[in-house]
């Protein structure tokens, strides 16, 4: 060996590894990278560095290195050496890892030792390693012992399945060293490399899956020693190994998953234990719950793991908002639970807590109470929604309880609630405005309270009304403040204001404008939010007082839109993005002398990566420290060695060296959306954009990130739309498609086929169900020619979703679960998809009518699974609206289904939920109308099933009053079907009585055209009523809102009718005032 190449080999790895200076770093590794490192010499030059430096530093950073040529490009370089020098280097490196003194570094030459056994296990040629290790590993010393199976991990951590022929032995090894009596490191090293060897088990291994699942007991005890004992990084390294066993596919925890929650559950509710370890035992948690959710969910587990986590809830949380700590992931968890299990099994206990919890004198446990029911109305809000008003109370009680803290918890409560039931809580805004205006005064809870009133005002629509001048005038004072993050809060709530306000808001838009436009002008980073807030809400305030008031503000505001451009700062893109789909949408004429700037902008967006290396990160890892920390500093003899490798990318784990930003995926996300809508606002002087922006869109399908995924695909499905449109594609359901122009072709086929190819390998299901939404939508408009050659490929993705074999649908512990475990609910999110998958059913049915009938059997049961008792609202109310959808759709061809439909419709008639029996109330009347049975038989099972929706309170929710009118359009469809098998005298008083509709004015099309029918029929029957129905008339042909409630086609058959009841009985419709309908 030259020691001159040895020397100067050290002496640039000495720079590396302790100089401060960048500069001289990037030289040493450029140097390093050039002089040495395409050299075959550099392996024994590294490694007699690595035996004999004294500098620990260097012996570290050398073996790192030395790790690295070994392994790079195949073992290229490490094969180059003679058989003599890698023979020699092979003996004494298993025999200076054993003298090694300093942690890191022995760990180092460990994981150099796995680096050669990847090539030699595979050739054969180091048959003295197997022997080594299991003899170091059970040596009477314990430093050898943690040695020894610190390299057998090393092996399993970068060896491909290394044990493959000695499986029986290194299972039995590891029970051994498991249960170390002296060393932690050792169990905790072995824990670390039976969670590499779980990866190489197949679920088809019944006896290795057996033997570990004997295993897992003992992996369970380590990590409870090391939470006993404070043992952090080896709890760390525990928890890190049983996360990876719940999200594999092969059942290796088997029947510990109990005692292992347990386990959770003990770690987190302990306050004695350290806070980093209780926050990986929640964080453990809800991996559990996420990835073990069909077994925990047959345990009935959710209401003792609710039980257990709430008192965490009381503890105090930190100031930052990105800071982990038990109180908030104990809220988190509870979050999971809520968006994972069904809402059957979470929200009856957690109601009970909270009640509980709110009556208590600590305000701790109120507090929580009001958090937790926040955080679980995401996932079970269509399940608190029929009850909701017995949760007002609860709510109420929190805006105004005597401590600050739970009023400020109450205000993102009712943020929640404001989100996913907007309108109901709308329909209390005399009940909550006072105490949300009260609370701003507060400057305890004036930002929470803030915050609260921009979602309140979100969902208010006219309700705002009377409050709008007090709004505007304390939310304008409140502008005063310094605090540039309420500013931003109070511009969003005015904002919100506009939005409920509309054209009312007129008056105050000049005044309003005047005060925010100092923050368009905004460049320091620290005021760079409140530029943003203050953009976007300039585009809600041009859709609010409409195109002529704002049209002043345009130029200047894209002007300084456009300049936000160049500022670094993914929030600002985000907002401008957002301004610029508005303004395409109120100022579509004068969009096309900025889209050369805009669209270049979205595309630049679109391809940016959402990771950022630091230059120190660089440094680092050029230097050969992996981890993205500053240039290594040996500081103490503890493993800090990440050990990744740059060369080989395939060996690199991403997540470890680089931080993904989510600012800039949702930047990309919002970029992708606005090419769509854009193209659809704007049209054809977008169309020079399409192709580049399509290319960009179609690669955005694979992203990582599933908000990308869903906006790239909606996009492309507006660019399909917005094609048909401008083709002026004119389609009616059960006919003939016409041809279509060669252009529409070219861009459904692109979109199609890579929608088809996402959909297949997405495992995601909200990016699943937004396809099958939009899909379904484009054959709702435009028919079967949508789909091109794909039409069997999408109702395959229908079923595959329906029947539950979708990939997003896999769980991991699927297999696990026996049929008996398994339930019939789901969660709402998992509803949202199979009724995604039930649209695009109906989608189908309504692009081919009268064809579907010979699909239709496929999809029938397939459906009909969902409207069993046992299923949630959600579900059964989808089943029963699509096949009311499907029925419509298929008309006559209907008729061999009609005994199948009515068996599963009638009982929906009486279902619990006001939701599905409207559903049932429409479905059983298309059903009569179409079907060509003649089912007058049934009339009086159906009119008894109906009877009780007419008796509907008239300040009833607004799903039974949709059922009421989804009643009266059934029994008129039934009267029009067949008049003579109704007792006209029973039947008339009562339709007559539930008129006009109040919600579902859709059905005023069925109504009218019953009342011309009888009145051409039998117009005697109308006697009794005409002063009733004259009523009805002036009621939707001059309707005191001003918007109509009937079709055209309605609308002239009425006024006909009216003019002729004008010659019968002109007294009656003068009094009636119809004469303005007449004129």
């Amino acid at each position: 060996m030259d020691p001159n190449f040895v020397n100067g080999l050290h002496a640039l790895l000495q720079t590396a590894s302790s100089s401060s200076d960048t500069i001289q770093i990037k030289a040493a590794t450029a140097a390093l990278s050039q002089q040495y490192y395409r050299s075959a010499q550099c392996v024994p030059a590294l490694f007699q560095i690595l035996l004999s430096s004294q500098d620990a530093g260097v012996r570290q950073l050398a073996g790192v290195e030395l790790r690295k040529r070994v392994a790079a490009g195949n073992g290229k370089l490490w094969i180059e050496n003679s058989l003599e020098i890698r023979t020699e280097i092979k003996r004494k490196l298993l025999e200076s890892v054993l003298q090694e003194q300093i942690s890191i570094v022995r760990h180092t030459a460990a994981r150099v030792i796995a680096a050669i056994a990847n090539h030699e296990l595979t050739e054969k040629t180091w048959p003295e390693l197997l022997p080594w290790l299991y003899g170091a590993s059970t040596a009477p010393a314990a430093a050898t012992r943690e040695v020894g199976v610190f390299v057998l991990y090393s092996l399993t951590d970068s060896v491909a399945d290394p044990f493959s022929d000695h499986l029986a032995e290194v299972y039995e090894l590891f029970r051994r060293t498991v249960q170390d009596p002296e060393s932690m490191e050792v169990r905790v090293s072995t824990v670390r490399a039976l969670g590499m060897l779980a990866q190489f088990i197949d679920a088809d291994e019944k006896g290795q899956v057996r033997t570990f699942q004997a295993i897992f007991p003992l992996i369970v005890a380590v990590l409870r020693d090391c939470v006993a004992s404070g043992n952090t990084d080896g709890a760390k390294h525990g928890f890190d190994v049983v996360e990876t066993l719940l999200i594999l596919d092969t059942p290796l925890i088997g029947k510990s998953l109990p005692d292992l929650v347990e386990f959770f559950l003990s770690a987190a509710e302990n306050k004695d234990v350290d806070e980093e370890i209780r926050v990986m035992a929640l964080n453990a948690l809800i991996w559990t719950i996420k990835y073990r959710k069909n077994k925990l969910q047959a345990l009935g587990m959710a209401k003792a793991i609710l039980e257990r986590i709430m008192p965490i809830g009381c503890e105090d949380e930190p100031d930052e908002d990105d800071e982990d700590n038990p109180c908030r992931l104990c809220f988190r968890c509870i979050d999971t639970l809520a968006t994972t299990f069904p809402p059957t099994q979470v929200f009856p206990t957690l109601h009970a807590l909270v009640t509980t919890y709110n009556s208590s004198p600590d305000p701790a446990h109120r507090k929580c109470a009001m958090v937790a029911f926040g955080v679980a109305i995401e996932g079970c809000s269509e399940f608190i929604r029929p009850h909701i008003v017995s949760l007002w109370p609860f709510l109420d009680s929190g805006l105004k309880d005597p401590e600050w803290k739970v009023r400020k918890a109450a205000c993102i409560a009712l943020g929640c609630v404001c989100e996913f039931l907007g309108d109901e809580a709308a329909e209390r805004h005399e009940v909550f405005l006072p105490p949300i205006l009260t609370l701003m005064a507060d400057k305890q809870t004036q930002a929470t309270a803030c915050q609260a009133l921009d979602s309140y005002l979100e969902c208010l629509g006219d309700h705002i009304l009377p409050y709008l001048d007090e709004l505007m005038v304390r939310l304008i004072s409140l502008l005063a403040t310094e605090d540039r993050q309420l500013q931003a809060t109070i511009i969003g709530a005015i904002g919100s204001a506009a939005h409920a306000a509309k054209a009312r808001f007129i008056p105050f838009f000049q005044d309003f404008m005047k005060h925010i436009e100092p923050c368009f002008f905004l460049t320091e980073e620290a005021d760079l939010d409140l530029r943003s807030i203050a953009v976007d809400t300039a585009g809600t305030l041009a859709e609010a007082v409409g195109a002529d008031v704002f049209r002043p503000c345009f130029e200047p505001m894209m002007v300084q839109a456009l300049e936000g451009l160049k500022l670094e700062s993914s929030r600002i893109h985000e907002c401008n993005f957002l301004f610029f789909i508005v303004m395409s949408r109120v100022f579509p004429e004068l969009m096309e002398p900025y889209l050369p700037t805009i669209v270049p902008e979205l595309i630049k967006s679109c391809q940016e990566k959402e990771f950022d290396v630091t230059e120190s990160a660089l440094s680092a890892i050029s230097a050969g420290n992996g981890t993205a920390e500053a240039p290594l500093v040996i500081k103490s003899d503890e493993d800090g060695d990440v050990d990744l490798d740059l060369d080989t990318a395939d060996n690199v784990d991403v997540d470890e060296i680089l931080n993904v930003s989510s600012a800039q995926a949702v930047e990309k996300e919002i970029a992708a959306d606005a090419m769509g809508q854009m193209f659809t606002n704007v049209k054809v002087p977008f169309l020079p954009y399409v192709e580049p922006c399509l290319e960009v869109l179609v690669s955005l399908l694979d992203h990582f990130y599933e908000g990308i995924r869903k906006a790239a695909a909606q996009s492309l499905i507006e660019f399909v739309r917005t094609f048909y449109f401008l083709a002026n594609y004119e389609w009616t359901p059960g006919q003939q498609s016409p041809p279509l122009h060669d252009n529409v072709i070219k861009i459904r086929d692109v979109v199609m086929e890579a929608l088809i190819e996402s959909a297949e390998s997405d495992d995601d299901k909200s990016s699943i169900a937004t396809i099958c939404s939009s899909i379904a939508e484009l054959l709702t408009s435009y028919g079967p020619t949508v789909m091109g050659e794909y039409g069997e490929q999408v109702a395959s993705l229908a079923i595959s979703v329906l029947d539950k074999s979708h990939l997003c649908q896999q769980d991991t512990d699927q297999e696990e679960t026996t049929p008996e475990e398994q339930i019939e609910d789901q969660a709402e999110y998992d509803s949202v998809l199979t009724s995604s998958a039930m649209d695009l059913v109906a989608g189908l049915a309504h692009a081919y009518a009268g064809g579907f009938k010979t699909a239709f059997p496929k999809f029938l049961p397939l459906i009909a699974q969902y409207a069993g008792k046992a299923r949630s609202l959600t579900d059964r109310s989808a089943s029963i609206g699509t096949f009311g959808e499907i029925i419509g759709a298929m008309g006559p061809a209907v008729t061999e289904f009609s005994e199948t439909l009515y068996l599963i419709l009638y009982p929906a008639l009486s279902d619990e939920e006001a939701e599905v029996r409207s559903n049932a109330a429409y479905a059983i009347g298309v059903l009569v109308e179409n079907s060509e049975v003649n089912m007058a038989g049934e009339y009086p099972k159906i009119l008894h099933g109906l009877h009780s929706f007419f008796n509907t309170d008239a300040n009833a929710s607004g799903s039974a009053m949709n059922a009421r009118d989804n009643a009266c359009g059934a029994v008129s469809r039934m009267l029009l079907k067949n008049l003579n098998a109704v007792p006209p005298e029973q039947v008339l008083p009562t339709l007559f009585a539930a008129l006009p509709l109040r919600n579902d004015t859709q059905e005023n099309k069925p109504v009218f055209k019953c009342i011309l029918h009888i009145f051409q029929t039998s117009p005697a029957l109308l006697d009794p009523y005409w002063d009733l129905l004259l009523t009805l008339f002036h009621h939707v042909l001059l309707p005191a809102a001003g918007e109509s409630e009937i079709d055209d086609e309605t609308r002239t058959n009425v006024v006909a009718l009216v003019r002729h009841l004008n010659q019968l009985m002109p007294d009656k419709v003068a009094a009636a005032g119809l004469a303005q309908a007449l004129a």
